[in-house]
């Protein structure tokens, strides 16, 4: 009886401590400047875990404007581990009011970091109108 006894607080203490953790996906995000044409674009980086915001450094981003008014981006990132570190990026736009050009219409984009590899990813606007950016990175499921 004792032996179940202690058995069963150890379990008890475990899944308290369990349900007390922090949630890893706290969208840490920062701000970047992305410089393109003749307009100066903000692009803003949003890391869905926290861990990978310290293993995925985005080093720039840039944009140009195409003739028929599409915004091409190119995001710099670069994997700060010597391993392979699979990840998933997309896109978000946004028009001149701040809204979200078809939100949840794209898919999110797979790309595999090899360790120290510097990568450029690239999005275009779905929409004319639109003037600013987000990038969102998440782990591969």
């Amino acid at each position: 009886m004792k032996k179940f006894a202690l058995l069963l607080s150890v379990v008890s203490l475990l899944l308290i401590s369990a349900g007390c953790q922090t949630s890893q996906t706290a969208g840490m995000s920062a701000r970047i400047n992305a410089l393109g044409g003749n307009d100066q674009l903000a692009a803003r980086v949003r890391y869905d875990d926290t861990r990978m915001a310290g293993s995925l450094q985005v080093l720039g981003a840039i944009t140009r404007q195409n003739p028929d008014g599409f915004i091409l981006a190119q995001v710099e990132v670069q994997n700060l581990t010597k391993r392979n570190y699979p990840i998933q990026y997309l896109f978000a736009w946004f028009d001149q009011n701040g809204m979200e050009i078809y939100p949840g219409k794209r898919p999110w984009q797979q790309k595999v970091l090899f360790g120290g590899e510097i990568a450029n990813l690239q999005g275009v606007s779905p929409y004319p109108e639109a003037v600013e950016f987000k990038i969102h990175f998440r782990n591969l499921p």
